[in-house]
């Protein structure tokens, strides 16, 4: 994929997400039917199901960290920010922490959603 990609020449194939690939290189995602359980079942003619994150939290956790609940109950991205992350991380020989970093600044607009105000300003100002 990456040799054809910068050959410029095309390039068809099954890739999966998020994957640092699909964050430094333009692809175009091929659309298909919508996955329908019976269709894959019958003949795979469809989109794969989606496969889902779920965020789980033990209770005595759910008790004594309230605040971070309420955070992962608003927390969301997309698979294109994942990939551009994982792109900035491969690019940056980055861990996560670095990688987080990026994503704070990055998608300033994606997280300050997820926590209050005063908190959004305190992290705003530690990562200029």
């Amino acid at each position: 994929m990456v040799a054809a990609y910068e050959k410029g020449e095309p390039w068809v194939g099954y890739y999966w997400a998020p994957t640092w690939l699909l964050g430094m290189y333009d692809m175009t995602l091929l659309e298909e039917p919508p996955y329908d359980p019976e269709v894959w079942e019958r003949d795979r003619g469809c989109a794969y199901m989606a496969v889902r994150c779920t965020i789980v939290a033990h209770p005595s956790f759910v008790e004594r960290a309230p605040e971070l609940v309420e955070v992962l109950e608003k927390y969301s991205t997309t698979v294109e920010q994942n990939n551009k992350v994982l792109a900035y991380m491969r690019d940056n020989e980055a861990d996560a922490s670095p990688g987080a970093i990026y994503f704070l600044k990055e998608y300033e607009s994606v997280w300050s959603q997820w926590v209050p105000s005063d908190v959004a300003s305190k992290v705003k100002t530690a990562l200029s």
